[in-house]
């Protein structure tokens, strides 16, 4: 097999450097590699990364590193806007919507998530019988529903298949998310951790709850999201029904804690911190940030909320659609 005229990429970022770099000290951060009681530096070039994971096979057997080429578009995009974040400029509409592009991106490009959507495949597939084909695709495999299942699942789980859903899925992630209303945390140190999944989805129907160990990834179904962007700054996200804030909130190095308990809790592989000090890990039961932040804010609130309602209209419209050419921004009556 060749290689098409896209760069080759052995080592496919999961979490990509314009992230990472955030978090480094000349290029390095601090990982922690499942299965290791040490912390080892590592440089981003090199951290969180899976060997040539969004390389797909063309029909004709060419290898192609399109999806690369893609990612890389939004990760050109959202480095002027960490730095700006870092420096203190406000989270405007502009900055939130390549920001949200970004982070629904690194939501669909996960590991996690592939694993999801193939369990999801199996149990969809797996249920099917001989009435829930057509007869001239049956008729193909001599009847045999085994066959025919096992031809449904290799077509879903093509790499193209795969990689062409994660693409459309990450614009309906960011778009979701882009309804939401965004809040940014700062804290005074350096105080936070990120992982080879950084983003946080804690669901609606749960309170105090220890951190969890699977990444989860439905947004209209969690009651708050977060992101941890850099040591000492975080995004929260909520659909409590009122504008973005503008200016961030200061946190408290519990509350950052917290955020690391819930990050280090899902990652897969690796965590990592800036190097440096080890950042402190809650344990126990939490509460999600949004709820200490906002004590009018709860389940019921996020709910009933107009913003949630504008995303569930938004999913409503485009289920069906395969490709979506661009992120829609909220429709909700709030900036």
């Amino acid at each position: 097999m060749t290689q098409s005229t896209f760069s080759p990429v052995k080592k496919g970022h999961i979490v990509p450097q314009v992230y990472q770099r955030s978090f480094a000290v000349n290029d390095q951060v601090a990982v922690h590699i499942d299965g290791r009681i040490d912390c080892v530096l590592m440089n981003i070039r090199d951290a969180a990364t899976r060997p040539r994971f969004y390389r797909r096979t063309r029909p004709d057997g060419t290898e192609i590193d399109d999806i690369e080429a893609s990612l890389s578009r939004i990760e050109y995009a959202v480095g002027p806007v960490f730095d700006e974040l870092e420096r203190g400029l406000p989270l405007d509409f502009a900055r939130k919507s390549v920001l949200a592009q970004f982070i629904g991106v690194q939501v669909a490009r996960s590991p996690a998530f592939f694993e999801q959507n193939t369990a999801i495949i199996d149990e969809v597939v797996g249920e099917l019988d001989a009435p829930d084909f057509k007869s001239t695709a049956l008729a193909r495999f001599g009847g045999d529903v085994d066959a025919a299942r096992r031809a449904l699942r290799e077509t879903y789980l093509n790499k193209t298949e795969q990689l062409t859903k994660m693409v459309t899925l990450s614009y309906r992630m960011a778009s979701v998310i882009g309804h939401m209303r965004w809040q940014i945390v700062r804290f005074n140190d350096p105080l936070l951790a990120y992982s080879d999944h950084p983003v946080v989805m804690w669901p609606l129907d749960a309170t105090a709850m220890p951190p969890f160990p699977v990444a989860r990834f439905k947004p209209a179904g969690a009651i708050e999201v977060r992101v941890p962007l850099s040591p000492d700054i975080a995004v929260l996200m909520t659909w409590a029904d009122r504008h973005d804030a503008s200016q961030p909130v200061l946190g408290a190095p519990s509350q950052a804690a917290e955020l690391n308990a819930f990050t280090v809790s899902q990652a897969e592989r690796q965590w990592m911190h800036r190097p440096g000090a080890e950042p402190t890990i809650a344990t126990g039961r939490l509460d999600p940030l949004a709820c200490q932040l906002d004590p009018t804010y709860n389940a019921v609130a996020a709910i009933s909320s107009k913003r949630l309602e504008a995303a569930a209209r938004y999913l409503r419209r485009t289920h069906t659609k395969r490709f979506l050419s661009k992120v829609e921004m909220p429709d909700s009556g709030f900036a």
